[in-house]
């Protein structure tokens, strides 16, 4: 079973190096590593290109194209993959050496669509692993990840390929637009394994996304993605991969545009009345209170 892993490159230059020795140093023997520049303007793409030159022994290639996001990298990359599987990896992370092998492992012993492991979160702090529930369902893990019951790491995940098709909405606003493309090719996928070993590094050092300031401009982004999700498939809502979630992706996209930027209401004027007739009974992953208040709020219109 041949492995394609792509990797989004956009300024990494202080940590690309330790993302692909990582790669590199990998057990599996059948990979195959396509690295995706995404327009980078900094010498990460240099420092890579000398890297792949002591790594004569692994088949791997540099795409080049003009900057459109991780997402639209990644779309890159899956055009160019010739493997089963793939796995996502930031340029900014790192690997345990076996995480390649034990998820392989995990896949075949179990016929899976597929499998995921357990995350470390690296900060400045020092480490914390993300744990997540187990699953057996490709599509019970799209749901407990839109129901934020789970974490959408597209990252920790190795996925049948075949998923992974142009027909996906693919998103060009970079925030949660792994979680979008994930949970929509977790849709069509069967059977699901967890691999309960945190084999994935996951840096999480910007100054700026710790800041509230770039919480709130953060959130506001994932709820334009999220809408733009919705928009792509309410006119197709029969088989979509977001079939019975739409309450949950408007109370979600209704309840960030209040608390972050109330102007989303005027770019999606559908957006606070149809949250407003969302039933309070409704299981939706926010304090009911929260809930409450916002049925308050968008009665009074924006």
């Amino acid at each position: 079973m041949r492995v394609s892993v792509i990797v989004p490159v956009y300024k990494a230059e202080e940590y690309i190096e330790t993302c692909v020795r990582s790669l590199m140093a990998q057990t599996y023997p059948d990979i195959e590593y396509i690295f995706v520049d995404d327009g980078c303007p900094d010498r990460t793409v240099e420092i890579l290109q000398e890297l792949l030159k002591i790594s004569e022994n692994r088949p791997a290639r540099v795409l080049h194209k003009a900057n459109g996001g991780p997402s639209q990298a990644r779309l890159a990359g899956l055009k160019e993959a010739s493997g089963d599987y793939v796995l996502f990896v930031d340029a900014d992370d790192w690997v345990e050496a076996d995480i390649v092998e034990r998820l392989s492992r995990a896949v075949m012993q179990n016929g899976a669509d597929m499998a995921y492991c357990q995350v470390v979160n690296e900060t400045a702090r020092g480490q914390y692993v993300s744990k997540d529930p187990e699953h057996t369902s490709c599509r019970e893990a799209a749901r407990a990840i839109l129901q934020m019951r789970m974490h959408g790491y597209m990252c920790n995940k190795l996925i049948r390929r075949s998923l992974l098709g142009p027909e996906l909405f693919y998103p060009t606003l970079n925030m949660h637009e792994d979680l979008v493309v994930l949970c929509q090719s977790l849709f069509y996928g069967g059977n699901c394994v967890m691999v309960p070993l945190p084999l994935y590094h996951y840096r999480r050092t910007s100054v700026a996304s710790l800041s509230q300031e770039g919480k709130r401009k953060r959130d506001a982004v994932s709820a334009r993605v999220f809408l733009q999700l919705y928009e792509w498939w309410k006119d197709r809502i029969d088989g979509s991969p977001i079939e019975g979630m739409e309450p949950y992706i408007l109370v979600r996209c209704a309840w960030l545009a209040w608390k972050n930027d109330k102007t989303i209401f005027r770019e999606y004027p559908y957006l606070a009345p149809a949250a407003a007739r969302v039933p309070v009974s409704l299981d939706i992953p926010v304090k009911l209170y929260r809930q409450l208040i916002l049925k308050r709020v968008l009665r009074k219109g924006f």
